[in-house]
């Protein structure tokens, strides 16, 4: 850590190091729900095997499924608060691993413009310790000891309509002993984007953050909870488990879910989707598969 640091600031930043969830109850003020809480502490997990691994400690029992694993997917229903804890993981790394580096993107500018980076100011705003040492800019965040040139957080925007090769170079490029990539509305995000990250996690301990909800039936982020399941600490957060056990907005989050089941039935995608965190369906009536509607809406044309 930076050398004007106290002994007293250091040990706790290396007490935090493995255990995400402690740094948001005592840095952020907190309380996660449920499955924030059991994804933090796979999260911590993830940390500790990868660091251990890289400087050939003996693993756990518990570590050891963990250590050659890409990251995590979280496949989640909305309103979950799977942004928010998406800048909790990104602050984490960014505060606790020195000269650590955070790249974030979305399927579009305004995803991480109005959703994921103002979470992170948020972070900052609400927390003593933030404020003390990071600095927040509208396409940088940074130590700010270091002034922001080697310890950092930074968003990376997808052009829809670019090609396969200037995809890939959205989060390429990035090398790093301590780095997290993390893609918001992971599902929407153009295959090309993630194959350099595969091929680019090779530092002490790189890991990548996979957020959506599953508005599509295919592509590398659904994959990432089925056939590739294996190289990911996979989540699935139900919104409906949610209403039932949050005191603070389940009342509400409760009766807008009734009202959605009332509106497009309990079996539709609509219902699939938004509240129970699952992809859509292909119904055999249906003249237009709900994933080339998704593609429809979002298609950027030319006139």
């Amino acid at each position: 850590m930076a050398l004007s640091h106290d002994q007293r600031t250091i040990n706790k930043l290396r007490e935090w190091m493995f255990d995400p969830l402690k740094w948001v109850r005592e840095v952020m003020g907190e309380t996660p729900t449920f499955q924030q809480e059991a994804a933090l502490k796979e999260w911590g997990l993830l940390i500790r095997a990868k660091v251990k691994s890289a400087k050939g400690a003996l693993l756990t029992d518990e570590e050891k499924p963990y250590k050659d694993k890409l990251g995590m997917s979280i496949q989640s229903g909305h309103d979950s608060g799977k942004s928010h804890f998406a800048a909790w993981i990104g602050m984490h790394m960014h505060t606790c691993f020195p000269y650590s580096k955070v790249r974030v993107t979305a399927p579009a500018g305004p995803q991480i413009e109005s959703v994921l980076w103002p979470e992170f100011h948020k972070l900052i705003r609400t927390s003593e310790f933030l404020k003390a040492h990071v600095t927040h800019r509208a396409t940088k965040i940074y130590w700010t000891e270091e002034g922001g040139a080697e310890w950092f957080i930074e968003p990376r925007t997808i052009q829809r309509n670019s090609s396969p090769e200037e995809q890939a170079e959205v989060l390429g490029g990035l090398h790093e002993r301590y780095m997290v990539i993390m893609a918001d509305e992971a599902s929407n995000v153009p295959d090309p984007v993630f194959a350099p990250s595969e091929a680019g996690m090779g530092g002490v301990c790189n890991l990548m953050l996979l957020i959506f909800n599953p508005t599509r039936s295919h592509g590398y982020a659904l994959e990432s909870q089925s056939k590739n399941r294996k190289h990911w600490v996979c989540q699935h957060w139900d919104c409906e488990d949610l209403a039932k056990t949050n005191p603070v907005f389940a009342p509400n989050m409760a009766a807008d879910q009734r009202r959605l089941e009332e509106k497009y039935g309990r079996e539709s995608n609509y219902y699939r989707i938004r509240v129970k965190g699952l992809p859509p369906l292909a119904a055999p009536d249906v003249l237009f598969p709900w994933d080339w509607v998704m593609d429809a809406t979002e298609r950027e044309v030319e006139i």
